[in-house]
């Protein structure tokens, strides 16, 4: 089997970091189990 480029197989795994593979994987997660997405500040009302 010869190795296809990714403009072929429809794939840009070999074109996309493994830190934006996983923060997408991470968002996508959240959005489809219908979680909220943390914050990063504190949320105090005060």
């Amino acid at each position: 089997m010869t190795n296809a480029s990714a403009a072929a197989t429809g794939t840009l795994v070999s074109w996309v970091s493994q830190k934006a593979s996983n923060r997408y994987a991470w968002l996508r997660w959240i959005v489809m189990s219908n979680r909220p997405i943390p914050s990063a500040s504190p949320s105090s009302h005060a």
